[in-house]
């Protein structure tokens, strides 16, 4: 979040294809997503509920649930804050008799983490070492 500090792509080589790109463009996504919730204390979160146009990107969320090691669910509807605000409504009005009630009939996609956790792991230390270098050697 430095404003200063310039982006990086590392690794390129020759057979770097424009798949390769846009796939460290996810990953990108997915660790800074990481690096949030490490920072508000991740071990106080079970899981993730998530909305907005990234959401239809299946691979994305794939690799959040397997770099946050937890369960991220997806909603059906890519923007929700309106309808979060009729399901509240809907609530209030009778409804739905809960939040559970609600939230059951919303039909949520669910990604569970499969990578393995030690490459998970691998793949958060070498992110941090790349920020790292950007935050502490920007002209590297």
């Amino acid at each position: 979040w430095n404003p200063n500090v310039r982006g990086m792509v590392s690794g390129i080589t020759r057979g770097t294809s424009r798949a390769h790109m846009v796939r460290a463009a996810l990953e990108a996504i997915a660790q800074e997503s990481a690096d949030m919730l490490d920072q508000i204390g991740r071990s106080r979160i079970r899981s993730l509920k998530v909305d907005g146009g990234a959401t239809r990107n299946n691979l994305l969320m794939q690799l959040q649930s397997d770099l946050l090691r937890i369960p991220v669910h997806v909603s059906p509807r890519a923007e929700s804050t309106a309808w979060g605000a009729a399901k509240l409504a809907g609530v209030a009005a009778g409804f739905w008799d809960s939040r559970h009630d609600m939230d059951a009939a919303e039909g949520y996609k669910t990604f569970k983490p499969r990578m393995k956790a030690a490459h998970a792991k691998d793949l958060r230390l070498t992110w941090k070492r790349e920020i790292a270098r950007l935050l502490y050697n920007p002209d590297a």
